[in-house]
């Protein structure tokens, strides 16, 4: 097959070209790839090995705008219509009719989401998110066109999403969740790495350590985490959050001492190095994702592929890959802080549960790799192919 991805960038340390990467180099040993972005990170391969991938440039205007966004999506839509293709996996908006969508994200259904939580009369939605719902004509044009040969959501809780709110068929949607990479997310030299960034926080050997993991802090629910740890009330529990971008470090400061001691978190920046957030996955005794709205959430699964438990709620896709009581916990009422306080002091207090739990996180990790997500997506298009033949 030949087949064109669309996608803004390409590279292994952020989430949608995350995928495109691992689709592209899964895909192209038996098939021929194109991918359409603005700028590639190939600097993992080997310099001997050849892939068959070809990179289409993408102009850009040199900063974030909707300019720019419309600029990818006119170029990229009228740049596939040019060339042959059996098939067109669209991953960011583009002005092509027909193609198959892959669905990382559907800011119609989050914002109705998170509104539905806060009890926002419709008024007080639009005022709070007017810029998001300005946008939906575009970034729900490949999602409502009905020439959309196919979707793909990366969770059920997405497909939940498209058929309420986007009014799509559900027989239309397949759901294909992330992977995970077992190479670089494993539970290998666990205690040294356990260790090291123990030395380097300045924590004790009896501390217990979450993980945060993210940007777009606020939505993925560090306040929440915050108000339960306030009712946990145990200063030998830690935070350490990892990705967080500047202006989320207002949001932090903010809370600390008015809802939680700041000696007890650790704000460590934005790691671009995917050791670096692995090791303090690795260290962690728990992760947490209590998400107001999260499509998957691809850390969840790293961080389960490195024998920690987790707690995620259940407005996350990857809740789908937990097994509640079994490899951690699902949140089924998010705004309830005793709940998640008390699923928190279950895992502190239970060694031999966190031991166990943290090992069937790892076996449901291992059901998810990125080669699972290869097969998967191939059969959707091999069965889209079949389809358009008959």
């Amino acid at each position: 097959m030949k087949i064109a991805m669309v996608s803004k960038f390409y590279n292994k340390y952020q989430g949608i070209p995350r995928v495109v990467a691992e689709l592209s180099e899964g895909l192209c040993e038996n098939h021929e790839i194109h991918v359409y972005g603005r700028d590639w990170d190939t600097s993992d391969w080997d310099e001997a090995e050849k892939k068959n991938i070809t990179f289409h440039k993408v102009p850009s205007l040199g900063k974030d705008s909707l300019w720019n966004e419309l600029l990818f999506f006119f170029y990229t839509g009228f740049a596939v219509r040019g060339c042959k293709y059996d098939i067109v996996n669209i991953h960011d908006v583009c002005f092509y009719f027909k193609g198959i969508f892959t669905c990382h994200s559907f800011a119609q259904g989050g914002l109705k989401t998170i509104a539905g939580l806060l009890n926002l009369p419709w008024y007080k939605e639009y005022y709070q998110f007017r810029g998001e719902i300005m946008r939906y004509p575009l970034t729900n044009f490949n999602i409502k066109r009905r020439k959309t040969k196919k979707i793909i959501a990366v969770s059920g809780f997405v497909k939940e999403l498209l058929v309420k709110h986007a009014k799509r068929k559900p027989e239309n949607i397949a759901v294909v969740h992330n992977g995970v990479d077992l190479e670089s997310f494993h539970p290998k030299d666990k205690e040294n790495i356990r260790a090291r960034v123990f030395e380097e926080l300045g924590l004790k050997n009896d501390d217990f350590l979450i993980s945060f993991v993210g940007h777009y802090i606020e939505r993925k629910g560090i306040g929440l985490l915050f108000a339960a740890l306030k009712l946990v009330n145990n200063p030998k529990i830690k935070v350490v959050i990892v990705g967080e971008k500047a202006e989320d470090v207002a949001s932090i400061n903010a809370m600390l001492d008015n809802v939680i001691p700041k000696e007890q978190v650790f704000s460590v920046g934005s790691k671009k190095n995917v050791e670096d957030v692995k090791n303090y996955m690795a260290a962690s005794d728990l992760f947490v994702l209590p998400a107001g709205y999260e499509p998957f959430g691809n850390v969840v699964l790293e961080a389960m592929a490195c024998h920690v438990p987790v707690i995620v709620s259940n407005k996350a896709g990857a809740a789908e890959v937990v097994e509640h009581g079994v490899n951690g916990f699902i949140l089924e009422a998010l705004l309830n802080h005793e709940e998640f306080a008390g699923h928190i002091n279950t895992i502190v207090n239970n060694p031999e549960l966190r031991k166990s739990m943290g090992q069937a996180a790892s076996k449901a990790a291992e059901k998810n790799t990125w080669k699972h997500v290869v097969d998967k997506t191939l059969d959707v298009f091999e069965e889209s192919i079949a389809v358009a033949s008959k």
